[in-house]
């Protein structure tokens, strides 16, 4: 669970507390509700504009230019969206790296 103090929202704290700990928190289950926490109209994929929601959804505030960022760094097909595939390769990447 990454809703640590159960107010049914997750703050900023607890999704950063969540990414760091992978192995620990991130059960399928919990990796395909992230997944869908950013896809926000459900059609499989994470787009820029949906990583700008998700942040202001928490009190994070980032540009549509650093969302582009962040999906560029993990898109490996170049369509400018994350697909959950990619999702998923990007989280085993950071694990490995963190070990």
């Amino acid at each position: 669970m990454v809703d640590f103090d159960k107010s049914g929202h997750i703050k900023y704290d607890e999704f950063l507390i969540a990414a760091l700990e992978v192995g620990k928190f991130m059960t399928k289950e919990n990796v395909m509700a992230t997944f869908k926490m950013f896809d926000f109209d459900d059609d499989g994929s994470i787009t820029a504009e949906n990583i700008v929601n998700s942040f202001t959804n928490i009190g994070e505030k980032i540009s549509i230019e650093e969302a582009k960022a962040m999906i560029k760094c993990h898109d490996s097909n170049n369509d400018l969206k994350i697909s959950y595939e990619e999702f998923m390769a990007m989280l085993a990447f950071n694990d490995q790296d963190t070990n």
